[in-house]
């Protein structure tokens, strides 16, 4: 919801662009490395992580839609 425009006709900074894939990386990275035993943590399954890419992905989807909605919204009232 940065801005009224759609999400693939807007740029976001660079440094906000570097530092998401950064972290999006470690925390991808974590479960997997040598620090996965230290911290507790557990590789996480096919299954679930689709989810969580489905679930990201209708997130964008209804983002845009009720933007659009209540930017159309303003400009009728």
């Amino acid at each position: 919801m940065r801005s009224a425009r759609p999400l693939f006709r807007t740029r976001p900074g660079r440094g906000l662009v570097v530092l998401s894939v950064i972290v999006g990386v470690f925390t991808l990275w974590v479960p997997y490395s040598p620090l996965a035993g230290v911290l507790g943590l557990d590789a996480v399954s096919g299954m679930l992580m689709a989810a969580v890419i489905v679930i990201s992905l209708a997130y964008l989807a209804c983002n845009e839609l009720m933007k659009r909605r209540f930017i159309e919204a303003l400009h009728r009232g």
